[in-house]
């Protein structure tokens, strides 16, 4: 993936960038798509200001050889420049100048099981705090670890089981004061009956997020962190016929954060939805919601309802929708 700002598309502007993502994957089914085993990794690229355009060897010679910025990976830096500069410019925005530290790697990999009811799966990433990819510029970076998840399922897979759990740190390349570590544990139960009867899951979440920095130390307690947030969720489903044919759901969701970190941001929430939507024909559906959300933040609380009313209509073959909604909100 190549991609690059047109210095000429505007008349004032600074900084244009280019950056360049090179990526490989593997896919290996065996035993009828019960063992999957899968690989990706990707390596970027980015200069932060391709004003100057690519830098000659002389060039290089002047800026870094006065500056020490490079020291003796001068030469290293030319053979860089040499290699990469058919695909793009090079000059001293360029980053990572140090690809042997790994921080523009991204990388997955994942082992996949399907056997006695269950769907069972672990996999690793990697992703280095300079990976950039103009593809899809909301990526976590700066982030390794581990995932496992299993979901296992019975009654004729009307009821299902699932839990994982994930451990991932940050600070790669130890460039931050501290490390932090993201733990989460999730679980969930699940029944989908087939007939007459609500589709029904019950779900839990425990994140937990730490790093090592001691409160005492005024020097840097302001970055530690220490929290644990609880989260509770049900959501209810059901499709009946009454006149004509309705899909209704209803969701409550509780959470409670404990911050035990400079801040002390504990937090609490509850929120409660309904909805219904009404297919009077193929073409013109309706729909209904109410959403009622409570939150108290350290000193902020917000407690407001949401009313939803609109529909939509297909014409012309469906080629044409037309829709309206009204969604006032009440609250403080």
């Amino acid at each position: 993936l190549h991609s690059k700002d047109d210095v000429k598309s505007i008349e004032f502007g600074s900084k244009p960038k280019e950056n360049l993502v090179a990526s490989t994957d593997m896919r290996l089914a065996l035993d009828d798509q019960r063992i999957i085993l899968k690989g990706v990794s990707a390596i970027s690229i980015i200069n932060s200001d391709i004003t100057l355009g690519t830098y000659s060897d002389a060039d290089i010679d002047s800026i870094f050889n006065s500056s020490d910025e490079l020291g003796s990976d001068v030469e290293s830096f030319k053979n860089i420049k040499n290699m990469i500069s058919p695909f793009m410019t090079v000059n001293q925005f360029i980053e990572p100048l140090n690809v042997a530290e790994l921080s523009s790697l991204a990388a997955e990999g994942s082992l996949e099981l399907n056997y006695f009811n269950n769907y069972l799966k672990g996999s690793y990433i990697y992703r280095g705090n300079q990976f950039t990819s103009f593809g899809q510029e909301y990526t976590r970076t700066d982030i390794a670890g581990l995932n496992i998840s299993d979901r296992f399922r019975t009654l004729d897979n009307q009821l299902f089981f699932t839990i994982g759990y994930e451990n991932l740190n940050d600070n790669l390349q130890g460039t931050k004061v501290a490390t932090t570590t993201f733990q989460t544990l999730r679980a969930s139960a699940s029944l989908f009956m087939r007939r007459n009867m609500p589709t029904i899951t019950l779900s839990y979440t425990n994140n937990k997020n730490e790093n090592d920095i001691n409160l005492s130390d005024t020097l840097v307690n302001f970055l530690s962190v220490n929290d644990i947030t609880n989260r509770f969720s049900l959501n209810l489903g059901y499709d009946f016929t009454y006149k004509i044919k309705h899909s209704t759901s209803l969701s409550f969701m509780t959470s409670q954060r404990e911050d035990n970190s400079f801040y002390n941001n504990d937090a609490n929430y509850f929120s409660s939805s309904f909805s219904l939507n009404s297919y009077w024909t193929r073409a013109l559906v309706s729909n209904f919601s109410v959403i009622y959300y409570d939150s108290k933040i350290a000193l902020a609380e917000y407690q407001y309802v949401t009313l939803s009313v609109g529909g939509r209509y297909l014409m012309l073959n469906n080629d044409l929708e037309l829709s309206l909604n009204y969604s006032p909100s009440f609250g403080d």
